[in-house]
């Protein structure tokens, strides 16, 4: 049933002005705070699809994977977690933020790096090294070390 839900929502917003697509932000936001692997994986269920979509936006692009990365804290952040984190259930979501930040053209611009430096900092601490490299600080990061705009000294 949800997995129809799911379909039919992602065939409608399809044909939506990207200006209605930040209400599913609001919708998101209701449900918070997430707090079960569930809940996360819904939440990626409904805003995931429609990132290919919304990279030529790049404010609700970045505004969505904000979500994401805050959605994921919810769940994992700093707070102690009952049980330690089994990485392998949510390697999949792991590997889905990956890919979303390499979409805005297969090398993520600094804005991107800067709010994927701030939203690995609010994870735990066993998640953070498999974003560490998504970081604005060019001793820990290929892609802040590569990059022009970063690597520029102020005068």
């Amino acid at each position: 049933m949800t997995g129809n839900l799911l379909a039919l929502l992602h065939v409608f917003s399809n044909h939506l002005p990207f200006d209605w697509l930040e209400g599913l932000h609001t919708v998101i936001n209701m449900q918070r705070p997430i707090v079960s692997v569930a809940q996360l994986r819904l939440a990626f269920r409904v805003l995931g699809p429609l990132l290919p979509r919304l990279v030529i936006s790049k404010p609700l692009f970045t505004k969505t994977l904000a979500l994401l990365f805050t959605i994921m804290a919810d769940v994992f952040g700093q707070k102690p977690q009952p049980s330690p984190i089994n990485v392998i259930e949510i390697s999949d979501l792991i590997d889905f933020l990956h890919h979303a930040v390499m979409l805005d053209g297969g090398k993520p611009r600094p804005e991107i790096l800067n709010l994927c430096s701030k939203a690995v900092d609010r994870l735990h601490s066993d998640l953070q090294p498999y974003f560490r490299h998504l970081s604005t600080d060019s001793s820990k990061s290929i892609y802040a070390a590569t990059h022009p705009k970063l690597l520029q000294k102020p005068a």
